[in-house]
Order: C-alpha cells, then structure tokens, then sequence
C-alpha cells in the first residue's frame, strides 16, 4: 500500500504542466461544455494483482464514448470486472467475478441548465448470482453548478427493472432455486467532477440511490469514484473504487461488493462542427 501511495504521489510531482481533463466524459449534460458537435471517450484498464500464498487478479475495464450535437447528447458507457484465485501450484484457477455493465443514455438539454433524459442499463453479476438484468427508464435532471473546473449534476428518474438470477448453494448444499423479479425502482443520482492543485489532478465520483417504488427498504446503491494523475498525450494514472449494495439478493451471497483498482486511462474529445 505504501508502494503504491509512493508511485501516486511520483507521478503528481512529475506531470509538470500536464493539465485533468475534465469534459463531457460521463455524467449527463453540463449544458456550456460542448458547445456544435462533439465526440469524447474516456477508456480506462486498471487492476489488483497478487503473487504468493494465494494468486489473486482482478482486472477492470471502463470506456465512455460520448455524442454531442447540439442540446442532444448519446452516452455508452461499458464495464467490466474480472476476477480469479489460485490457492496452491498444483490447484486449477477459480474464477471469481464476472460483472459486466452496459448503460446507453440519451440526453436532452431543454434550458441551460436542466435536461431530460432516457436510460437503458444491462448487468450481470457471477457473485451476485443475476444472470441477467435490465433497468429502463427516465427522468428529468440539472446541473447544479459548472464553473472553474468543478462540475456538479443531479438527476432523478422512475425506472423497471426486469431481473433474472441463477440457483445458488448455501453453505449446507441447500439449493436455491433460479427465479425471475420484476420491481419499478425510484433513482437519484448523484454526479460530479473537480479539477483539484491547479489542473493537476482530476477526482470524479458517481453515486445511484435507487430504493424500490413500493418497498423504500429494497433499496440498490452504486458508488464508484477515480482519482487522476495526468501524464501527456491524454493519459493519466488512475484509482478507482467501484462499491454496490443490494438489499434483496439471492441466499448465500452477499448484500455489499467492493473493488479497488490501480491503472491507466486515456481520454480525448474531438469537435466535429
């Protein structure tokens, strides 16, 4: 940990006048930043390796491509999240997570600073035992605050979720049975991006709060923040933490899921018109 805290802080004395970047990366709209029209993406690979008693890998993937044209906005955003263990030479390597994450929005700005919003999301989860899952929806949303570097946008949204999830075992080989869950959940989201030590260094964080509709104690929490070090050329060094919990889940797993993650991330916007 120390090595690491070590490599971080090498890396923010060396990036010189380097700049964050802080554009349309992800988020929704932040009406003022694009301005005709405009392509971004955001691609990031980061992970935690081990070597010794046990190996252990756990490697993530991200990417944003953004579209801008005027007051409409598309976002892709894919994840990725693979993970294995070893325990001894002679064992065979377990694997371990299996999350992948689809969400396409489209963005209307129809004032300067609020927007509406349409939103489709596609997850699944090998620890969470969800096969397949799906939340539709939309919703209106405002930038709350987008001046020297710190952007700050809120949204809220009425969504279906449509789940499937797989059998699973509990720990006295009690099987549980694969099931099917419809629920229409509530969601608030949270998001913003800060330019921090003159340029320096970029932090960006996430944060979904969705209770179900006719139970508020059902509630789906996502969090994910990275912080930035920029190199040149649009690459920076990147941590990230990627946290969920989920009231409702299968027996036998678990309600919380954290990840932290260590890498680089590459970024660039091109302006079409």
């Amino acid at each position: 940990m120390i090595r690491r805290a070590s490599i971080v802080i090498a890396l923010l004395c060396a990036v010189g006048s380097a700049r964050a970047q802080t554009g349309p990366r992800a988020g929704g709209p932040a009406p003022g930043d694009f301005p005709g029209t405009n392509l971004a993406v955001d691609l990031s690979l980061a992970g935690s390796l081990a070597r010794g008693v046990a190996d252990r890998d756990l490697v993530t993937g991200r990417g944003i491509v953004s579209f801008w044209s005027g007051r409409w906005g598309v976002f892709v955003q894919p994840y990725y999240l693979y993970g294995d263990v070893k325990v001894a030479p002679t064992a065979p390597r377990v694997e371990t997570d299996d999350e992948r994450y689809l969400r396409t929005a489209v963005f209307h700005s129809f004032s300067d600073h609020l927007f509406e919003f349409g939103v489709v999301v596609l997850d699944h989860s090998l620890r969470r035992l969800i096969d397949r899952r799906a939340l539709l929806g939309g919703g209106l949303g405002a930038t709350l605050y987008n001046r020297g570097g710190i952007t700050v946008v809120t949204s809220f949204g009425v969504m279906a979720e449509l789940a499937q999830y797989d059998a699973g075992t509990l720990p006295d080989m009690t099987v549980v049975p694969a099931f099917d869950r419809d629920v229409a959940r509530e969601s608030l989201r949270v998001y913003g991006r800060y330019r921090l030590a003159a340029g320096r260094l970029a932090l960006v964080h996430d944060v979904y709060i969705m209770p179900n509709v006719q139970d508020v104690a059902d509630l789906r929490v996502l969090v994910s923040g990275a912080v930035e070090v920029p190199i040149a050329w649009g690459f920076a060094a990147r941590v990230q933490i990627d946290a969920s919990y989920e009231q409702f889940i299968v027996s036998g797993t678990q309600h919380d899921d954290v990840a932290i993650t260590f890498g680089a991330a590459y970024k660039n916007d091109w302006k079409l018109r």
